[in-house]
């Protein structure tokens, strides 16, 4: 049996934990608030232990799960605390009152290994759930529109945020969920009409990225409170209400005019859907608790209310926003790995292209392009660049040097190449690891690229030019193979001479980064003359006992190095030696 608490009691945390009592498999342990007078009355209700301060609560009780209902503004604070007991938490939306204080929080969760859900109860109401359901049946066909209202009196709950961040979070979790589609731009206005510091009003217009149009109305200036959803598509509308939990269906007949379709509707040519009521909140931490239990993802993630913060605060920047379009050409190891890192953001609308052929009607801002080289990569990236017509395209494959110049030269498009680097098969690993450097055409090019990449959270680096970023590549798994080429000979002559490899190799070479320091010369990137009285006479002497081509190459480089040097003497060039 899960032991749980509950963090504020108020109107949402008394509810918390008179779910928590009624349920069967959790035992409701203890509750906490600063109100004493209301923490004791709760607590006499439910019969457990009461605590004003929450952080003797999570010391002294063992706790598996915690309800966190306390105001918006100490979501952060609070959550860090309990999560950092390896406690799981089920947090009141909104997840944070800003954009990084939810990445906080869900970066702390995945450090601390515990479950983090956020408590966007709609998911949980049937007429929400039937809704979804049926949409996914495609049973209105394509949606066009969506409108909301939620609106109602003025609250005390207005002290610590507004309509947007309050109420307003509902619907825009609902309509990402509902559709499976991403917001790609907001309209929004709000109004300060009660109160001095907080929004009470908000319009705003959405354009989902599958083409819908959606309308919010949210305000606390209404007399009585009004939850409804109005979804509009090809076979006629779905109206749904929050609170009664009421599920009508107005039917689309075809061939019909315009007057006898308005006085059908109006009249009646209506459907209401049966739905078992059940209380939300009670499925909600049920859920929850299933998580728990069974180590499942739940339903609402902490990056499902990062996304709800992000286009709360969307509409409170009251200016018109459009996230970014990214498209990923090629769906391999490195086309995933892109994919990933960019929608860890929730910055950008992505969409992807593999071997089917796409159509996009939306204007692209980035286009990754991660395809394998191929004899016809200039043909086939350039057709792609004509056909999106990409503000930015990034080159992410290897690719002989020249190739990006000639795409360049024959698109004129602002166009980078920046090779994604790391091992296999954790290379989304090695693009936040590694920085991610950027070989331009042009100077705006590299600093466009450059932006985006900090857009995307990895770190990157402008070079001088593409020829710079496609050589490297090439030549930084060239020197990755000629170590392990070096390796393994290295192995034979080991086993020549009857010695251990770990011994007489690996750890002289680990060793050698010890010395205190830090200054012992090594030759790994180091192009001059291999001179002094150790490197040379040391190969000598092992060329002296066993035949190794390998070895010949290194004493052939060196004096084909020797004659050049002499060669850039001449020419008054600086001659570099190591011993």
């Amino acid at each position: 049996m899960r032991r749980v608490g509950v963090i504020g009691v108020g109107l949402m945390g008394r509810n918390h934990a008179r779910v928590y009592a009624d349920l069967e498999n959790v035992e409701l342990v203890a509750i906490s608030d600063p109100d004493e007078v209301a923490l004791t009355k709760q607590a006499n209700r439910f019969g457990c232990t009461k605590y004003t301060n929450y952080q003797d609560m999570i010391e002294k009780e063992k706790l598996d799960i915690v309800s966190i209902a306390v105001p918006t503004s100490l979501h952060k604070q609070v959550s860090f605390n309990v999560i950092a007991k390896g406690i799981n938490v089920l947090l009141e939306k909104p997840i944070a009152p800003t954009i990084q204080e939810a990445k906080d929080i869900i970066e702390f969760a995945r450090e601390k290994n515990v479950k983090l859900m956020i408590g966007h109860i709609e998911r949980f109401n049937p007429a929400i759930i039937e809704l979804k359901k049926r949409l996914d049946n495609n049973e209105l066909g394509k949606i066009f529109k969506i409108d909301v209202s939620r609106v109602g009196p003025y609250t005390k709950r207005m002290n610590d945020v507004g309509v947007v961040v309050d109420l307003a979070v509902h619907d825009l979790d609902i309509i990402r969920y509902i559709t499976g589609s991403e917001v790609i731009t907001t309209h929004s206005i709000t109004k300060k009409h009660i109160h001095a510091v907080h929004e009470d009003l908000v319009n705003a217009i959405l354009t989902l990225k599958n083409g819908t149009i959606c309308t919010l109305n949210v305000n606390r200036l209404t007399p009585t409170r009004i939850r409804k959803m109005y979804v509009t598509g090809e076979k006629g509308m779905f109206v749904i209400d929050y609170i009664t939990q009421n599920f009508y269906f107005y039917e689309n007949t075809h061939g019909i005019t315009y007057t006898d379709f308005i006085r059908d509707v109006s009249e009646g040519r209506m459907t209401k859907f049966f739905i078992e009521k059940k209380e939300p909140l009670k499925a909600e931490i049920e859920h929850f608790v299933d998580v728990v239990n069974n180590n499942k993802m739940p339903l609402i993630t902490g990056d499902d209310g990062l996304k709800a913060i992000q286009l709360a605060h969307q509409l409170l920047s009251k200016e018109e926003v459009k996230m970014k379009n990214v498209l990923i050409v090629g769906f391999g190891e490195i086309g995933k790995s892109m994919y990933n890192v960019i929608d860890e953001t929730k910055k950008f609308t992505l969409f992807k292209k593999d071997v089917e052929p796409l159509e996009l009607h939306q204007e692209i801002d980035v286009m990754h392009v991660c395809v394998p080289f191929f004899d016809n990569f200039v043909d086939i990236v350039s057709e792609y660049i004509n056909q999106y017509k990409p503000k930015l395209t990034i080159i992410n494959s290897t690719v002989q040097p020249g190739i990006t110049n000639q795409i360049f030269a024959k698109t004129n498009a602002l166009i980078v190449h920046s090779p994604v680097r790391g091992r296999h098969p954790n290379l989304e690993g090695g693009i936040k690891r590694f920085i991610k450097f950027i070989g331009p055409t042009t100077e705006e090019a590299g600093k466009r690229a450059k932006e985006h990449f900090d857009e995307c959270n990895v770190t990157s680096e402008v070079l001088t030019s593409a020829t710079n970023t496609e050589l490297g590549k090439l030549l930084s798994t060239t020197y990755y193979a000629a170590n392990i080429a070096f390796h393994q000979e290295m192995n034979r002559i080991c086993g020549h001479f009857g010695a251990e490899f770990t011994e007489s190799v690996t750890r002289f070479n680990e060793t050698c980064t010890m010395d205190i320091d830090h200054k012992i010369p090594r030759p790994v990137m180091f192009p001059g003359v291999i001179g002094g009285h150790c490197l040379m006479p040391n190969i000598e002497i092992l060329r002296k006992n066993v035949s190794s081509n390998f070895l010949n190459q290194i004493v052939d480089s060196n004096d084909k190095r020797k004659e050049e040097v002499e060669k850039e003497k001449k020419d008054d060039t600086k001659t570099y030696t190591c011993s």
